[in-house]
């Protein structure tokens, strides 16, 4: 196995780059038309407002293609780069997403300024770094899942959250297809893999969120298995994934308050 070192790499596309991510029967419109701000149907499940461009470094190119391959499930995606020359004197506005920083635009970008790229070659690196963002998700979803179920008043202004929680949590067990391989009692890499999770997040939330879910936890009596009242099919494969791939005392030794 590669030696393993969880940091962003920027060795496949260039770093300060500015990049598109469509799918592939989009693209002959953008090229001809240019690429518009809206409102997709995502964005609107997430109660956006504003007609935006989402965008990504070149760094992060590599994490948001394993995303919309591997979670959103599309294959047929293209790349497209934007000239430094539009970029000059715009404003983006640049946030992070879990661990995956994105850009937006309100402008229009004329068709001049974009063009195809070839789809760049993602690193061992790269897909260390998707999965450990998929379970960092992952976490997260469950934290949200135990509000729902005990504190269901916080959610009602999302009347959709659990359809799409259930969704999201079909996604990240499809994402994760593979990375059991290294989690699992018999990898040689274990210990090692429990700590470089631990490293790489460096705070203590991560693996609290994890023993709310299979655990006891600080927060009361009412946590302790709470996904075990969840009879749908994806959270029961979630809580077991967690169960059987990541071991609470060798998360619990790796944190460093």
């Amino acid at each position: 196995m590669e030696q393993m070192s969880f940091f962003k790499d920027s060795s496949t596309i260039n770093p300060n780059g500015a990049y598109h991510i469509t799918e592939k029967r989009a693209l002959a419109q953008i090229l001809s038309e240019g690429l518009r701000p809206q409102i997709g149907k995502r964005s609107e499940k997430a109660h956006e407002s504003k007609p935006l461009i989402y965008i990504t470094d070149g760094i992060d190119l590599p994490q948001w293609i394993l995303i919309f391959t591997k979670r959103r499930l599309l294959n047929n995606i293209a790349i497209l780069e934007i000239s430094d020359e539009f970029l000059e004197h715009k404003t983006i506005v640049w946030r992070c997403n879990a661990n995956e920083e994105e850009g937006t635009l309100f402008e229009e970008i004329p068709p001049q300024y974009l063009k195809e790229i070839p789809i760049p070659k993602i690193t061992q690196k790269q897909l260390w770094n998707y999965y450990f963002s998929c379970l960092h998700d992952l976490a997260y979803l469950c934290y949200d899942l135990l509000d729902y179920k005990y504190n269901p008043e916080l959610f009602s202004d999302n009347p959709d959250f659990y359809n799409g929680a259930m969704r999201d949590a079909q996604n990240v067990l499809m994402s994760l297809d593979g990375a059991e391989q290294c989690f699992s009692p018999g990898s040689p890499d274990r210990e090692k893999i429990h700590k470089e999770l631990i490293d790489y997040w460096k705070n203590y939330s991560l693996f609290n969120h994890y023993k709310i879910l299979i655990n006891k936890s600080d927060r009361g009596d009412r946590y302790y298995s709470a996904l075990d009242s969840f009879s749908d099919e994806s959270i029961v494969q979630l809580r077991d994934w967690v169960k059987t791939n990541l071991d609470l005392e060798l998360l619990e030794k790796s944190v460093v308050l």
